[in-house]
């Protein structure tokens, strides 16, 4: 088994260059039951300023930063993905 994704795709998300606008926003903040956002502190695509901006469009959210890992946090670190997830269920 190996992680396959699309280079472009990540490349052009990275930039910020969609052809087409994507506003997620209102449906993120619609979400209404409890969320766990895991961030990648080293991740060039979900930023800690847009993670911020995340908490605060919606309440319900709660943020566990992982250490050590990227964009693709259960890959780089799955014990502390794990751990994360496992925390959140049992709380």
């Amino acid at each position: 088994m190996t992680w396959k994704y699309d280079r472009a795709l990540r490349e052009m998300m990275r930039r910020g260059t969609r052809l087409e606008p994507l506003d997620l926003w209102a449906a993120w903040r619609a979400i209404a039951c409890p969320l766990l956002l895991v961030r990648g502190a080293e991740s060039d695509i979900l930023t800690g300023e847009m993670a911020k901006q995340m908490l605060e469009a919606n309440p319900r959210a709660c943020l566990v930063e992982v250490p050590g890992a990227g964009h693709t946090v259960p890959g780089d670190q799955p014990e502390a993905f794990l751990a994360a997830v496992s925390g959140f269920l049992d709380s």
